[in-house]
């Protein structure tokens, strides 16, 4: 077996005879993909798996369903900002090994991996499911982490499986680099966090623009807006109103600040 990321893996898919490329049949893979597909026991979460297998165009660019048991030395690592991080190790590991014998896609077996656990998700709405959806597309894009499926712990919540990064964040990268990377690498590594910022606003922003900008029709989202934007003028006018009542409760010459005192009206009145 020989790890690939499926560059200059192009044959003929030996079930349907299409030319498989990078390695990946859609129809075939999609079609072994729901029949050993594992529920997670929330339609939601099943509705946006099975869409990402359905849509997927390589290895790992899908999601799956992964047994919580099947993740071992579970510890956890920080607060995020959707919930909390973990780490731990997928022990049948993701799909991207290919065995050039069977020509067909294996599992990497024991794999470190980062769990980001999601807050108050044990019962997921549609609206969850859409954030969900949004999250992963972001995930997914070239600029940021892969994301390998999602599991649920023994408390109901929730979590994404991702691609583990040894040096964590940005700054612990650069501070245990000191010296190693030059410049030239760093202006690289900014404009491909500029791309994952970019795909995030367009992603966690785009709806939004099209749903009180250029769709006619009312929706949750422009709803929502409307609501907002009247609470945001009701305390706007509420402020108005109490800074001039503020005003006028102020006698004209009641003094606020320092000025100069007239000492010969004292004297005046002494004498």
């Amino acid at each position: 077996m020989n790890q690939s990321d499926g560059a200059e893996i192009d044959i003929n898919c030996p079930e349907c005879g299409r030319i498989r490329l990078s390695g990946w049949c859609n129809p075939c893979e999609f079609r072994w993909m729901n029949s050993t597909f594992s529920k997670s026991g929330n339609k939601y979460i099943d509705l946006l798996i099975l869409q990402t297998q359905k849509n997927a165009t390589c290895t790992c660019d899908y999601l799956e369903f992964i047994d919580f048991n099947n993740i071992e030395g579970f510890e956890y690592v920080a607060k995020g900002g959707f919930g909390s991080v973990y780490e731990g190790y997928w022990m049948e590991g993701p799909r991207w090994v290919w065995d050039e014998v069977s020509a067909a896609w294996c599992r990497n077996g024991p794999t470190k991996v980062a769990l980001k656990k999601l807050d108050d998700s044990q019962e997921p709405s549609m609206n969850f499911l859409k954030q969900l959806e949004t999250y992963h597309r972001c995930l997914q894009s070239g600029s940021m982490a892969d994301c390998f499926g999602i599991t649920r712990d023994e408390t109901g919540c929730f979590m994404f499986v991702m691609r583990y990064y040894e040096n964590g964040n940005i700054y612990d990268y650069l501070e245990s680099n000191k010296g190693i990377i030059s410049w030239r690498d760093m202006v690289d590594m900014l404009w491909g966090i500029a791309g994952g910022l970019e795909r995030i606003h367009s992603e966690e922003l785009g709806k939004w623009i099209n749903a009180i900008c250029d769709d006619p029709n009312p929706s949750e989202i422009s709803n929502n807006f409307g609501l907002a934007e009247e609470k945001r003028w009701k305390t706007i006018k509420r402020e108005i109103e109490n800074n001039k009542l503020s005003k006028d409760l102020i006698h004209e010459d009641a003094i606020y600040t320092s000025r100069i005192f007239d000492f010969s009206i004292i004297q005046k009145l002494q004498n």
